[in-house]
């Protein structure tokens, strides 16, 4: 079985170091084109992964799980 998460913006350092702007720009530019209204923290994430590594997902293959506060619904 293969599956995988799919995240959307998450606060991470490394999202910050890959856009030149100032953090605030980016989290406040991020932040209004998603319907969540900001970017996903790393712990929202959890729940998806504890789900896929548990017998729950025992029948759940070749699955890609988007936890991406909305940002593919726009």
């Amino acid at each position: 079985t293969v599956n995988a998460i799919g995240p959307g913006p998450t606060t991470t350092p490394g999202l910050s170091e890959a856009d030149p702007r100032s953090p605030l720009d980016v989290q406040q530019d991020m932040s209004a084109n998603m319907p969540l209204g900001r970017r996903m923290e790393p712990e929202e994430l959890v729940g998806a992964a504890i789900y896929l590594a548990s017998p729950s997902s025992s029948a759940t293959t070749g699955h890609l799980l988007i936890v991406d506060g909305g940002w593919t619904a726009i």
